[in-house]
């Protein structure tokens, strides 16, 4: 399978699924730097990152100045991926195992869009 780039401002995540639907996941900054930050079956990926980009879900943190809900939890990282939502702007923060944010990607509606498209 060929893998999933899922890109917005800020860097783009990489989905790399074997045949068995288990997806290791990487974080690519502008600058190309590959970091991988866990992985899980794609079927879960898929449904929470949809979740994450149309539902309306309970801010459980604030991360830089911002009210932010878990997204996703990756395994054999671990990092996670929380989402915050102004008007006109998505931002996903990507979390490491000590619970530092070490990235983050900033999505307009038509990014959005792209990224929902890929994830059916």
């Amino acid at each position: 399978m060929d893998p999933i780039k899922l890109e917005g401002a800020g860097g783009y995540l990489l989905l790399d699924m074997n045949d068995f639907g288990w997806c290791h996941c990487y974080f690519a900054d502008a600058a190309n730097e590959r970091r991988r930050i866990g992985a899980e079956m794609i079927f879960a990926i898929r449904k929470n990152l949809t979740t994450a980009l149309t539902a309306d879900l309970e801010p459980i943190e604030y991360i830089q100045g911002q009210h932010a809900a878990l997204a996703l939890k990756l395994q054999k990282a671990p990092s996670a991926i929380y989402v915050a939502r102004s008007i006109d702007v998505t931002t996903l923060f990507l979390r490491d195992e000590n619970a530092a944010v070490f990235a983050s990607i900033r999505l307009n509606h038509e990014e959005i869009q792209k990224w929902l498209a890929l994830l059916a």
